[in-house]
């Protein structure tokens, strides 16, 4: 009978060992509820700078950490302290994201504040979990790179290019949180208006929009940004080994 064996470069398999502990930290992190010990008076405002802030954690985990990892994985060797290295640097740009989840969740936003909270913990957790797919999908595959062709109905023979790409969506709490942040701003600055000291109109500039800035463009679901981050791409070789009734093995 014929079993398949993949061959990986020695780097490529300890650069999955080194990442099988965050994968581990990272899906605990997801299961592990936060006491609410926190408030936050103004929760628009906190929202706002959580959704920026999620923004540049997600293009940084591409620019620092995924383009030097799929860089060192194509190579035919590497040193070990290159690929410790690059699993550092991903776990160094990915415990932003991870804080700042926590963070949020140890927010107490009671009130009309309290669905909007859950949104952007929504929001947070969705990139959470496309980066933990990813991990896991990275790591099952270094591991067995054989099993993974077969579930993708890759060729097991020769040499074979095994792509795993971290995607991110966009959430889509997100649209809903967007909406809520720009309404409560809104409202928020009629109410400032109401409190300045009326001894003249206020000038309108804004004709056409009802007497009101328009709300901010809520963001789109689709590519763009969103979409495929980067990828690891695993150079597999397959060799297929005989074994018959006669064969030495035990």
């Amino acid at each position: 009978m014929e079993n398949e064996t993949s061959v990986l470069p020695g780097h490529v398999v300890l650069l999955g060992q080194a990442l099988r502990p965050l994968r581990a930290a990272l899906a605990r992190h997801l299961e592990t509820s936060v006491a609410q010990t926190g408030f936050d008076a103004d929760f628009a405002a906190t929202a706002r700078h959580s959704l920026d802030a999620i923004d540049l954690d997600v293009r940084r985990i591409c620019a620092a950490a995924l383009e030097p990892m799929g860089r060192l994985a194509a190579l035919d060797r590497c040193g070990d302290a290159e690929i410790l290295g690059a699993a550092q640097d991903f776990q160094a740009v990915l415990l932003p994201l991870m804080n700042g989840h926590t963070r949020i969740a140890a927010l107490r936003v009671p009130g009309e504040d309290a669905h909007a909270h859950g949104l952007l913990l929504d929001t947070y957790r969705h990139h959470l979990r496309n980066v933990l797919c990813w991990l896991e999908e990275l790591t099952d595959s270094i591991a067995d790179p054989v099993g993974a062709l077969r579930r993708r109905g890759l060729p097991t023979t020769g040499r074979v290019e095994l792509r795993v790409r971290l995607t991110s969506t966009l959430a889509p709490q997100r649209i809903e949180l967007g909406v809520w942040i720009a309404q409560r701003e809104l409202l928020t600055a009629q109410r400032h208006r109401n409190t300045l000291p009326s001894a003249r109109p206020a000038v309108r500039t804004d004709y056409g929009s009802g007497g009101f800035a328009p709300l901010p463009a809520c963001p789109k679901a689709g590519l763009g940004f969103w979409g495929t981050l980067g990828a690891v791409v695993l150079g597999v070789g397959i060799a297929g080994m005989l074994f018959g009734d006669d064969c030495d093995c035990e």
